[in-house]
């Protein structure tokens, strides 16, 4: 299915035609497109911190440099690229292979870090990656790699939840995954009801927590089948079982 292409102002005039804000035939004020554009906007940071509202998995691969451990990443960072809410799977991309070959790394938690008596250890090879979200003025996260590397033969790969982007005009065209269109119009209905004095109907709320249920049942990761050897009995747990092979 396809994607769709669309405006800020589209979105915005359409969640107010379903207000019934303006009438047949009446153009939308330019004050209610900036504020619809804030107000989108807006909608949209608060998606990009829901696991179930971002669209798609990031994968990219990233340059790093002999003896330096720490790098920035979002626009215009050490890494450009967006700011990563979080890392999903980190590897070590072997250049030197053909074809290259990923590493999985270990993600250090806040607590293994703080943990880490050796934080300056150095390697040829990384084993493991911190990320801080941290917010600087840039609006940029911090990602380091530990062991320190003392070569960039290799790359990092990142792999990480990938927002819709906000918009940045009201005019500029983006392309959006099929079902995210309605939801953002009827989410943004919801919120501009109230800045025109209005109650927001049953049936446009009602469309809006359906919509949205619709694009996070879509992006509901699936899980990985395991069995539980309590569940087996005696004889799985005497001799397991090869899922490969078919052998006890």
């Amino acid at each position: 299915m396809a994607s769709t292409a669309v405006t800020a102002s589209s979105l915005i005039t359409s969640a107010l035609d379903a207000l019934g804000v303006y009438g047949v035939g009446e153009q939308t004020s330019a004050a209610d497109i900036a504020d619809g554009l804030r107000r989108l906007n807006a909608m949209l940071s608060s998606w990009a911190i829901q696991p179930l509202t971002i669209p798609v998995v990031s994968r990219e691969v990233f340059t790093v440099t002999a003896n330096t451990a720490a790098y920035t990443i979002g626009p215009s960072g050490d890494f450009n690229t967006i700011r990563p809410t979080r890392i999903q799977t980190a590897t070590l991309l072997l250049n030197s292979a053909s074809p290259a070959i990923e590493v999985p790394c270990g993600i250090l938690s806040e607590q293994a870090w703080q943990a880490l008596q050796n934080k300056d250890q150095t390697s040829t090879q990384w084993t493991q990656v911190f990320y801080q979200p941290t917010f600087t003025t840039g609006g940029l996260g911090t990602v380091t790699l530990w062991p320190i590397p003392t070569t960039a033969d290799n790359d990092l790969v990142l792999y990480f939840p990938q927002p819709l982007v906000e918009f940045a005009n009201a005019t500029s065209t983006y392309q959006i995954p099929p079902g995210f269109e309605e939801a953002l119009v009827y989410g943004l209905a919801v919120r501009l009801a109230g800045p025109h004095g209005m109650s927001v109907p049953d049936d446009i709320r009602q469309l809006a927590v359906q919509s949205r249920a619709t694009i996070k049942r879509q992006n509901m990761p699936v899980a990985e089948l395991g069995n539980d050897m309590a569940a087996i009995g005696d004889i799985g747990r005497q001799y397991g079982y090869n899922i490969q092979t078919g052998n006890m």
